[in-house]
Formats: C-alpha cells, structure tokens, sequence
C-alpha cells in the first residue's frame, strides 16, 4: 500500500512540475520605455512648440490650430476611451493628432 501511495505522489509531482514548466511568462501591458508620466512624451513637446508657431502647425497638420480645435470638439467624445486599472487612456486630442500626422 505504501508503493501505491509513493507512485501516486510522484506521479501528482510530476505532472506539478510539468505544469510549471508550461506556464508562459506574462507579458507586459505597456512596455517601460513608455511608462514614462504623463508630460514627458514627444507629443506634449512637438505639439506645444507647433501650436505657438501657426505656419509649422500648418505644415504638420495640413490645418491650423483653429480648424484642429473645431475637429477636436465635432469628435473628440468619440475619441474618448475610459481610463482603467491596468493603463491610462490616451487623450482626445493625442489620438487626434497622431491620426492627422
């Protein structure tokens, strides 16, 4: 009876063990190079300089900063998406900007 015991117990070991081994390692939500807070990134730098300068704005954008403006209130609560636990949502205006670029 002790055998039988032993043989079921490493038999449930090994198939633990084995189990383990399978298991993925768990991905990332948002990679570290964009952890970075909120005001760091290209967009609040880039975009704050073009909108003091109206002809680069211009350029970048092919509209002016008045027209992005309008754009931004005719759809921006459909930009909008919800903030959870797991990352911050992405800004209107962000989601505008990198979709005109």
């Amino acid at each position: 009876m002790g055998r039988v015991v032993d043989r079921r117990k490493a038999i449930a070991l090994y198939l633990l063990l084995r189990r383990l081994r399978k298991r993925r390692r768990r991905r990332l939500w948002v990679h570290s190079i964009n952890q970075h807070p909120r005001g760091y990134g290209a967009y609040y730098h880039l975009v704050s300089e073009l909108r003091l300068d109206s002809e680069r704005h211009l350029k970048y954008f092919r509209m002016s900063v008045e027209q992005m403006n309008h754009v931004l209130s005719l759809i921006g609560d459909n930009l909008k998406r919800q903030t959870t636990n797991y990352r911050i949502s992405i800004e209107p205006k962000q989601r505008l900007a990198v979709t005109l670029r």
